[in-house]
């Protein structure tokens, strides 16, 4: 059971053999998100629940590695996904009136992703110069999901007011589906990327990565802004197959053309 200041766990929870350490992660990240620093509302938080959600994956990509981050990743949109075929809606959801129903994917894994990728549209130092300074701000006090914009504007320098209208306020994520055409020679390769989701057009980096005859992977990064889009790029090896997202970076349903 989670207080303000003091956590509960299950009897016999602690073996010895590690088997909670997530679940730990995630309540001990809370006694600074969401215990410390709490949302001014109910409908932000995600401002605890992301948070916790995410830093518990921080935690597995400092001390398990990489590509157990990326696990994590791609089970939480998969879950994320999952929700939102059944009951689409934002992270921030005012509409909603019996507050146990906020408890849901949609604060704890789709609020983690939205973190992540804040994290990768504004850098590293940034990021995190932002979450102390955030933290700092608003310790032992409440805030909304427009200050954690204002102070992650104030570190990266950067206006958000695009990402965090898409990324909190939008019911639906990205739908994609791309193909690609070597072209004769076999000298580049052109890529176009839709967006299939219904009314907005979403504006994100994504990650392509191109699969040569040897199954080596080179990752390009693209700005993606518009429905349909096409990419281009040159080299000498003949591609075989592509990638979207192949380092688990984007939160985004994939369809596959055939």
């Amino acid at each position: 059971m989670e207080n303000a200041s003091n956590i509960f766990y299950f009897e016999k929870s602690v073996t010895g053999k590690g088997d909670i350490n997530n679940l730990l992660a995630h309540e001990i990240a809370h006694q600074w998100f969401g215990n410390s620093a709490s949302e001014n509302d109910w409908h932000h938080i995600w401002l605890s629940e992301g948070f916790a959600t995410y830093f518990t994956q921080v935690y597995n990509e400092f001390t398990n590695g990489k590509v157990r981050a990326e696990e994590m990743r791609k089970e939480a949109r998969q879950s994320v996904i999952k929700f939102n075929k059944k009951t689409a809606g934002p992270v921030v959801n005012p509409t909603i009136t019996d507050y146990t129903m906020l408890l849901s994917p949609q604060v704890y894994e789709r609020g983690g992703w939205v973190l992540h990728m804040l994290r990768k549209e504004i850098g590293e130092d940034a990021f995190w110069n932002g979450i102390r300074n955030y933290y700092k701000t608003y310790q032992n006090s409440n805030a909304l999901s427009s200050d954690l914009q204002r102070i992650m504007e104030q570190a990266s320098g950067k206006k958000l007011d695009g990402f965090f209208q898409q990324w909190l306020y939008v019911a639906e994520i990205p739908v994609m589906k791309a193909s690609w055409v070597m072209d004769k020679k076999g000298n580049s390769v052109e890529i176009t990327v839709e967006q299939v989701q219904p009314g907005l057009s979403f504006d994100f980096s994504l990650e392509i990565g191109l699969v040569n005859e040897k199954g080596d992977v080179s990752i390009n990064t693209v700005r993606i802004t518009q429905k349909t889009q096409k990419v281009t790029f040159s080299g000498s090896d003949k591609i075989q197959k592509i990638i979207l997202d192949p380092q688990i970076n984007l939160l985004f349903e994939e369809m596959i053309k055939n």
